[in-house]
């Protein structure tokens, strides 16, 4: 939101380089068992692997009564993969298997929406569908609410950012206030997406979209909405891919971001309005110019 004190504050803005976000890149550990500790905006995908059958890989995170967190999960294995989120007390909260899908692999399996009930350490725990089968996975764990990890972005300038992975998830914010009407756009380097969600300051979804594959030969895709808010306070836009979803896709590249202020605008100072202000009253010449030409002409008079 350009919300700009001075000109000079709004001239910095208008000149400064597009933004850049990424979700935080981890690494699995090489050896086993395979168990970590993950914060809020941790995708975790390099060495992440299950090199036995019936192996459970498990990850650990803090978490607070009454946050909203979103689990994307993705494996190279075709009937799952599978993950249950344990809360303090050992008891499983939630899960999601995905499903063997057609085609290629990877395939996908995302949780979203889950709220926690207590605060303490909870822990995930990755497997494939029927503990049969080994491969390559990643995990991707979002704060959702309260904002816990999120590059800001200003109205009308485009941000740039990368899905590294299929379970990518990046988190944009921006200030709002009720009764403006903002538009989110989404340009994005692979084929089947991109994907974006927006939510409000307290966790309630606004809207979210998703763009699809279009003309095969046509490399950029894009996906576009229109949203009027409804209460003063941080927005956040999550960027990803379709591959989010569970869809039989890999799904990963460079995208763009560009939200802009429609209507109920703030105003924001011009470049005109480094001029001083125009003087006022009526111009004339001053008496005194008068006389001192009328003087000066009578010295030469009598040279």
């Amino acid at each position: 939101m350009i919300r700009t004190l001075s000109t000079f504050a709004f001239l910095a803005v208008a000149l400064s380089p597009a933004a850049s976000a990424a979700a935080h890149q981890v690494s699995c550990p090489t050896t086993l068992p395979l168990s970590m500790t993950l914060s809020y905006g941790d995708d975790a995908n390099t060495n992440c692997q299950l090199t036995e059958v019936g192996q459970i890989a498990l990850f650990a995170f803090q978490g607070n009564t009454g946050d909203v967190i979103t689990i994307a999960i993705e494996s190279s294995w075709s009937n799952g993969p599978c993950f249950g989120l344990y809360d303090p007390t050992n008891t499983e909260v939630a899960d999601a298997c995905g499903n063997s899908g057609e085609g290629t692999v990877p395939f996908y399996s995302a949780a979203s929406g889950i709220t926690l009930a207590m605060t303490g350490q909870y822990t995930i725990q990755v497997h494939d569908a029927n503990y049969s089968n080994t491969g390559t996975f990643g995990l991707m764990l979002d704060g959702w609410y309260p904002v816990a990890v999120a590059s800001p972005l200003t109205l009308g300038l485009p941000s740039n950012g990368t899905t590294v992975n299929d379970e990518t998830i990046d988190d944009w914010s921006f200030s709002g206030t009720v009764g403006e009407e903002v538009s989110v756009q989404v340009n994005s380097s692979y084929s089947n997406g991109p994907c974006f969600s927006l939510g409000g300051p307290t966790g309630v979804a606004v809207g979210n979209a998703c763009g699809n594959s279009g003309v095969s030969s046509v490399p950029i895709y894009q996906v576009r909405g229109e949203y009027t808010l409804t209460a003063i306070g941080t927005y956040v836009v999550r960027v990803y891919s379709s591959g989010y979803y569970g869809e039989s896709y890999e799904e990963k590249g460079t995208y763009s971001l560009l939200v802009q202020c429609l209507a109920g605008c703030p105003l924001t100072p011009t470049i005109s309005s480094l001029s001083p202000p125009a003087a006022t009253g009526r111009v004339g010449v001053h008496p005194d110019s008068q006389r001192v030409e009328l003087s000066l002409r009578r010295d030469r008079a009598v040279e």
